[in-house]
């Protein structure tokens, strides 16, 4: 959903949703992160 968000491209909601999504990504690839170090 959020790629439609991006795609609109220009306007406030669109830019609040790519950095939520990519907040989400990130934040997600750290918790990925920590368990492998943890093993």
């Amino acid at each position: 959903m959020y790629y439609i968000g991006i795609d609109l491209g220009g306007t406030n909601i669109a830019a609040e949703e790519k950095k939520v999504v990519m907040a989400q990504l990130f934040n997600d690839a750290g918790i990925i992160g920590s368990a492998m170090l943890a093993i």
